[in-house]
């Protein structure tokens, strides 16, 4: 199958006052001349799947270039940040198989970079310094991979708890149908044996297809992942609540996990990432 060429790109809509004529929901002509910034990353495939700002107001957007990790780093005026990625505002990652994917990137509060995504079909993370050069006492080499099952995982969501560990929220395939999968790590890289005794969970939601796309830590330390669920022949919300062991919260609906249909068709709740997927790393690619 043709692939058509993708750039990463950002488009920065405010109300600027400065601007003439302008008015809310136009855009900032202020950020790379036009309100849209367009960066080509590599040959053939660019993605954009996550954007944030840091705190000292920078921007920084990961996702895949030609199969690889990707980010790239804006100065507040949308041109590329140079002191990022050896002098290019870019950075790109071969984390060791034919298809990396990114899809989320944090800020930590030490100001490192951590970016989740997939790898040869298992949870992957990389954790960058500063400068976007590979931080090596994450793991070694700055990279990590996490087989989950047999079959494929994939990583969508990452956050940073208050403790520093980091947490990657995804899916995993069983052999007949996806479940919500958490993977917990320790600042290093590890895995934190803490978490339901091996780092990992996995959570059967409706018997068939269940993904996460996203999650967060309550103020309590709880974890929530939000996804979808596939009931009935049609995708509903689905919540999932963890106590910080891992295990199901029970009071969280009596079993700690809860599904909702919003309309008659499918419904589904995203989060950091949606995008295009290469299925098994073959020439099959679907909207996620």
């Amino acid at each position: 199958m043709t692939r058509i060429s993708h750039l990463l790109a950002l488009v920065v809509f405010t109300v600027c006052p400065a601007l003439l004529h302008a008015a809310p929901g136009d855009l900032d002509l202020s950020f790379g001349g036009a309100g849209i910034v367009i960066t080509d990353m590599g040959t053939n495939y660019d993605n954009g799947s996550s954007v944030i700002q840091q705190t000292d107001g920078q921007l920084v957007e990961a996702g895949t270039s030609d199969g690889n990790f990707a980010l790239v780093r804006y100065k507040t005026n949308g041109s590329l940040d140079l002191s990022f990625g050896g002098g290019t505002g870019k950075v790109i990652t071969d984390m060791g198989s034919s298809y990396d994917y990114g899809s989320s990137v944090i800020q930590q509060v030490d100001g490192k970079l951590v970016v989740a995504g997939t790898s040869n079909n298992d949870f992957a993370l990389a954790r960058y310094n500063a400068d976007g050069s590979l931080d090596t006492s994450f793991d070694g080499d700055g990279k990590v991979t996490t087989a989950i099952g047999a079959g494929t995982d994939s990583g969508v969501s990452v956050i940073q708890q208050t403790d520093g560990k980091l947490v990657v929220a995804g899916y995993s395939f069983t052999g007949s149908n996806d479940d919500f999968a958490l993977v917990r790590y320790n600042i290093d890289g590890s895995l934190d044996t803490s978490f339901d005794g091996d780092g990992k969970v996995t959570t059967d939601i409706s018997g068939d297809y269940d993904r996460a796309s996203s999650v967060i830590q309550q103020a309590d330390g709880k974890l929530v992942a939000a996804g979808r669920s596939v009931n009935g022949g049609n995708e509903d919300f689905a919540l999932v609540r963890y106590n910080a062991d891992g295990s199901l919260d029970a009071s969280f609906d009596g079993d700690g996990k809860v599904t909702t249909a919003i309309g008659g068709g499918d419904d589904s709740a995203l989060g950091d990432s949606t995008g295009w997927r290469q299925a098994g790393g073959g020439g099959v690619w679907s909207y996620w």
